[in-house]
């Protein structure tokens, strides 16, 4: 909460505060936004660093549960890699994202995934894998990547992408990228960048 209390000469503190102090408050509140956004990408690649470490490979994007086939989001999979471990248990891996049941997770979504400008009760992602052919999560992987199979280095390959999109965190999909189209997706909340 910002308190300010001007006193100036007739119509000053109006302009003031129009052409100074708000836009400034507008600069530093997207500031912040944009750090902790950056904290929760790191947050998130922390989490398949440590999912990498515990199964030898990065989540696939679509995840198949081996006994029921239903499909789930690599977002749920790491959800113990994120302190979220009692969340992932109550997620049924054997129904849909959808049933009932799934939507009780839905409804608590770590903040991991929202974006700082997103309401509290949304439960849109706003992170995903670059997900599309020759990219980090590639359509049709079953296993997932190993960071060994990663062309050109860790440092050269982006593996998440920051986009306003109404795709919820539990659905099994992801942004999809064809960097051959003459256009990429929006990416980003901002029009100045993304991460």
């Amino acid at each position: 909460n910002l308190t300010l209390k001007l006193t100036a000469e007739k119509g000053m503190s109006e302009k003031l505060i129009t052409e100074t102090i708000v836009p400034a408050v507008i600069r530093a509140r997207m500031a912040a936004q944009r750090s902790l956004q950056a904290n929760n990408m790191k947050q998130i690649m922390l989490a398949l660093h440590n999912y990498a470490s515990s199964y030898g490979h990065l989540p696939p994007a679509v995840v198949i549960d081996k006994e029921s086939g239903v499909a789930r989001s690599w977002r749920v999979e790491i959800l113990p890699y994120i302190d979220q471990a009692q969340l992932y248990e109550a997620y049924r891996k054997n129904e849909s994202w959808d049933s009932e049941a799934n939507k009780a997770v839905l409804a608590k979504m770590p903040a991991a995934f929202r974006h700082p400008s997103q309401p509290a009760d949304s439960t849109f992602s706003s992170i995903f894998m670059a997900y599309g052919e020759g990219l980090f999560a590639e359509p049709g992987d079953k296993e997932g990547l190993d960071f060994a199979d990663v062309a050109d280095g860790t440092s050269q390959t982006i593996a998440l992408v920051e986009a306003k999109q109404e795709i919820p965190w539990t659905k099994p999909e992801d942004l999809k990228i064809d960097v051959k189209a003459d256009k990429l997706p929006q990416f980003g909340f901002v029009p100045e960048g993304c991460h």
